[in-house]
């Protein structure tokens, strides 16, 4: 059953919440379009957390995808090394602790600068999370 949560949290009433339990709700309830979820995610992921900040234009997300499907980022991202990149902007229970920027986790995460966001993909596979700070 697929089910779409959004709830409000912090001191922020611009501060929203979602889940999906995949790629097609997600799109349906139009966090792509709005930018809140990259064009580019696999249609097969599931298990789609996402947290934004409209004033602040913050945001991050994580998502499932199945091990061995290829995740096609745009031209325009680079590899970074995940020790520079910027802090996701909020801290959740369902963000991989420390992921991907503490230095614990760097080994565990390919990280890409895409303009002024970044991507982690877990470098076993399985599991893609984004964030951006502006």
């Amino acid at each position: 059953i697929a089910f779409i949560v959004l709830a409000q949290f912090g001191c922020s009433q611009d501060t929203l919440e979602s889940q999906y339990d995949t790629h097609a709700v997600a799109e349906a309830s139009g966090a792509m379009q709005r930018g809140w979820l990259p064009e580019w995610l696999p249609r097969t992921a599931t298990r789609i957390h996402e947290r934004h900040n409209m004033d602040a234009s913050a945001r991050m997300w994580v998502a499932d995808v199945p091990v061995g499907v290829e995740v096609v980022l745009p031209a325009s991202c680079s590899p970074v090394k995940a020790t520079t990149a910027s802090k996701p902007p909020f801290e959740r229970d369902w963000w991989p602790v420390g992921a991907p920027t503490s230095t614990d986790l760097a080994n565990s995460y390919l990280v890409f600068q895409c303009a002024d966001s970044y991507v982690g993909l877990a470098a076993q596979g399985g599991r893609l999370v984004g964030w951006s700070r502006t």
